[in-house]
């Protein structure tokens, strides 16, 4: 008798110590997430796993995943810092920071919500001999362009770029910004005077005061704009530029270049 009630007590223990606990850490690399979309239709996304630094670098690559919620396997990242990009056509590209560390990702899930692409339809000239004029045909370069988020334009693009986020904060959103990169002072947008029509704004003022910092788009805005570019360019910066804005649409207009991340 006493045989078997040490028998069966042995069973139980061996028992428990092979059952894993409902409450242990999962050692597997995983990161999860909840896809959704601005209009709330579904959408297939592509997600990839990207090292920083430029040029980054894909280490994972995976298409067509549907709109929900989902999970990806990281077993063949390494510790350290990476990026999960989410990509879908019509949808403006976001990204997301990672810490993959000890078996884990940090975090471990994620809410995404990709919002429809926005166009930013813009005219431009700009004067590649560092004057503050427009008249003069062989230094002036001009054009019309459609530009989406991360997109830029000739010449401007050494200093800023076109973003879709969410106004006060760097997160994925409905809103166009021209947003700034390489903040200098004395350089960036100046808002240009009222009433003028962008055709008779044949040179910048002297007395306009530019400022880096970050602009909310709106149709029909016009803004004179100084390039610093690469500090190789000296004091007097890449050159002097103005822009308006066109339009703002989901469709760009036909025949028109088209920039920006796909």
């Amino acid at each position: 008798m006493r045989i078997l009630i040490l028998a069966t007590f042995l069973a139980v223990i061996t028992s428990q110590q092979a059952a894993p606990s409902q409450d242990a850490p999962v050692s597997a690399k995983i990161v999860r997430w909840n896809l959704s979309t601005e209009d709330m239709q579904p959408a297939k996304v592509k997600v990839e796993i990207r090292t920083g630094g430029v040029p980054d670098k894909v280490m994972i690559a995976t298409n067509d995943i549907p709109a929900g919620i989902g999970e990806l396997l990281l077993s063949e990242i390494p510790d350290g810092e990476c990026y999960a990009y989410f990509s879908s056509p019509g949808y403006a590209t976001q990204w997301r920071y990672l810490k993959v560390k000890e078996g884990k990702a940090e975090p471990g899930e994620l809410s995404v919500k990709l919002f429809r692409r926005r166009y930013l339809v813009l005219r431009y000239v700009f004067n590649t001999l560092h004057g503050r004029d427009f008249s003069d045909s062989k230094a002036v370069k001009e054009g019309r362009t459609a530009v989406s988020h991360w997109g830029n334009l000739p010449y401007f693009r050494e200093d800023w770029q076109v973003w879709q986020g969410t106004i006060g904060s760097d997160r994925a959103g409905d809103t166009l910004f021209l947003e700034i990169h390489r903040p200098v002072r004395g350089f960036g947008f100046a808002k240009a005077p009222e009433g003028i029509a962008f055709d008779d704004m044949k040179e910048v003022p002297a007395d306009a005061e530019f400022k880096s910092q970050n602009l909310k788009v709106e149709k029909g805005m016009t803004l004179f704009c100084r390039v610093c570019g690469n500090p190789d360019h000296g004091q007097d910066g890449l050159g002097y530029g103005k822009l308006m804005v066109e339009d703002i649409t989901e469709a760009p207009p036909p025949g028109v270049e088209v920039v920006g991340k796909p």
